[in-house]
C-alpha cells in the first residue's frame, strides 16, 4: 500500500465515526450521512495525498460539511418540486375508453411480438424486465456468461421496440 494509502487508511480509522455524526446533525438520515462520508473520501483519495496529513483532515471535514449542504439543498429542491404539483399533475384519474382500448391492442401487439422471440431470449427478457432479476443471476442459472444475457436482452428489446413501432405507425 503506499503512503498515501496509509495516510488515508489512518484518517478513515481516526476521523470516520466524527465526520458520521457530523453529516447526521446535518442531514438527520444515517444512510444519508454514511453516503456523504463516502463521498467526501472518495473525493480525498482522488487528491492522490497532493497535501500533508493535517491539510486532508480539514479537507476531510469541509467536504463533509458541504456534501451535507449539497444533500440538504437537493432534497429541499425535490420537496419545493413535489409541493407545487397538483393532484392532476401526479395523477389523471381514469382512463378513457379510448385509451384503455389503445392501450390493451398495445399490450396484445407486445405479446405477440415476445411470442415470437426464441424461447432463451424470451425467457431471460421476462426474468430480467418482469421479474426483476440481475444479469449475473440469469446468466448462472442458464450457464451463459453475463455479456450472452445482455446480448439477448438486446435483442428482445430491439424487437418488441420494433413490434411497438409498427404498432403506433399502423
Amino acid at each position: 500500500m503506499t503512503s498515501w494509502k496509509h495516510q488515508l487508511a489512518r484518517l478513515f480509522a481516526m476521523h470516520r465515526g466524527h465526520v458520521e455524526q457530523i453529516a447526521f446533525r446535518k442531514v438527520h438520515d444515517r444512510e444519508a450521512a454514511a453516503d456523504i462520508v463516502q463521498t467526501a473520501f472518495a473525493k480525498l483519495l482522488a487528491a492522490e495525498g497532493r497535501q500533508s496529513e493535517e491539510e486532508s483532515t480539514k479537507i476531510l471535514f469541509a467536504t463533509v460539511r458541504n456534501e451535507s449542504l449539497n444533500y440538504l439543498s437537493g432534497r429541499s429542491r425535490r420537496s419545493r418540486i413535489m409541493s407545487a404539483l397538483t393532484t392532476e399533475q401526479l395523477y389523471h384519474g381514469s382512463p378513457s375508453s379510448q385509451d384503455a382500448v389503445e392501450g390493451t391492442q398495445a399490450m396484445t401487439a407486445l405479446e405477440a411480438a415476445l411470442a415470437e422471440l426464441p424461447e432463451r431470449t424470451r425467457t431471460i427478457f421476462i426474468r430480467r424486465r418482469l421479474h426483476g432479476e440481475n444479469n449475473a443471476d440469469i446468466a448462472a442459472d442458464l450457464g451463459i456468461s453475463v455479456r450472452a444475457v445482455e446480448k439477448h436482452l438486446v435483442r428482445a428489446m430491439e424487437h418488441c421496440r420494433s413490434a411497438i413501432d409498427d404498432y403506433f405507425s399502423a
